[in-house]
């Protein structure tokens, strides 16, 4: 697991970045515009409303959620499978495998499918990209409200989706918002204090900073002498520097900061900073375990340390606003 966090060097990912962005208009966008989705449809004897999308940043996942209220008059056993369809133009695919489950009134159902037979009347369903709840109970008939949720792994937008109603021998037709192509994962990051302090909190490897592999017990004692003890060291230029960076490379391997979303500004900061610390030997805080005492081998402020110190103060700014909005759960 050696070397896990290290990654394209910053200044070559920042150039990458900001050349690339005459051709932001190429890229592929979620079809329809979720914009020009239907919230609210009628179908049938059935009203289907969707109630909103919920990513989970850290888990990767995307959850939707509707209601289905049968609003006409009954038929048979009532509704006996409700359909959406899936887009067919992603890039990743949307499929019924990236289904990892679905709720109905907050219990878990599993009669699930991913196609639809021949002969329930939902003709323009077969073969198609779907996702189906099958064999529905008839109490989700009896006019009341009932929740239905699905999340897929990934993360995915919005856009207009076909659906259909089977009850029945009927089988109706309509659009409503639904799932759409993959959105690009925000630029947030976790803090210092989660990668340098929080009990529980274990790194997957060491992460490389101007050049130089650092362990979590290097990172956590360089942590420390800001935090306790004298000298404290809590205002040195290479320290605050180091610990902004690996943070936001800490981060960039949890999947969570995704340097190609970040502002050219923030990009521009990380590499003064990657090629302050390649200059310079590697931070060192070695303990005597006899006594205790500690042997700090940090560079002093400087002229030549200036501007990363400031540049880790911007870095530590944006954190501050762009913090992600959950954390893992720790073991």
């Amino acid at each position: 697991m050696k070397n896990l966090y290290k990654f394209l060097s910053v200044g070559a990912l920042a150039t990458a970045v900001m050349l690339s962005g005459c051709d932001k208009n190429d890229a592929k966008q979620p079809t329809p515009e979720a914009a020009n989705a239907v919230a609210d449809a009628t179908i049938g004897a059935y009203e289907v409303l969707y109630t909103g999308m919920q990513p989970n940043v850290l888990a990767r996942t995307t959850t939707y959620t509707y209601t289905i209220q049968r609003t006409g008059k009954a038929q048979a056993n009532g509704l006996s499978h409700w359909i959406i369809a899936f887009p067919t133009d992603c890039d990743p695919e949307l499929t019924y495998q990236n289904v990892l489950g679905a709720t109905v009134d907050g219990t878990e159902y599993t009669n699930l499918a991913g196609t639809e037979g021949k002969g329930t009347g939902c003709t323009n369903a077969v073969g198609g990209n779907i996702l189906k709840f099958d064999n529905l109970p008839s109490i989700l008939s009896d006019g009341a409200k009932h929740t239905y949720s699905f999340t897929l792994s990934g993360q995915w937008g919005e856009s207009q989706r076909s659906t259909w109603v089977k009850f029945g021998n009927k089988c109706e037709q309509g659009v409503i918002t639904g799932p759409g192509c993959s959105t690009s994962g925000p630029a947030c990051s976790l803090s210092q204090g989660y990668w340098f302090s929080k009990p529980r909190v274990i790194w997957a490897g060491e992460v490389e900073v101007g050049g130089k592999s650092y362990t979590q017990a290097d990172g956590k004692l360089i942590w420390k002498t800001g935090t306790v003890g004298k000298p404290n060291y809590h205002t040195n230029n290479a320290r605050k520097a180091f610990l902004q960076l690996a943070t936001l490379k800490l981060s960039a391997a949890a999947q969570l900061f995704d340097a190609s979303q970040a502002p050219a500004t923030l990009l521009a900061d990380m590499a003064t900073i990657e090629d302050y610390l390649s200059t310079v030997d590697k931070l060192t805080v070695i303990v005597n375990q006899t006594t205790g005492a500690t042997t700090v081998n940090f560079p002093a402020n400087s002229a030549d340390n200036k501007e990363a110190g400031e540049a880790a103060g911007r870095i530590g700014e944006w954190i501050s606003n762009n913090h992600c909005p959950s954390e893992p759960v720790l073991q």
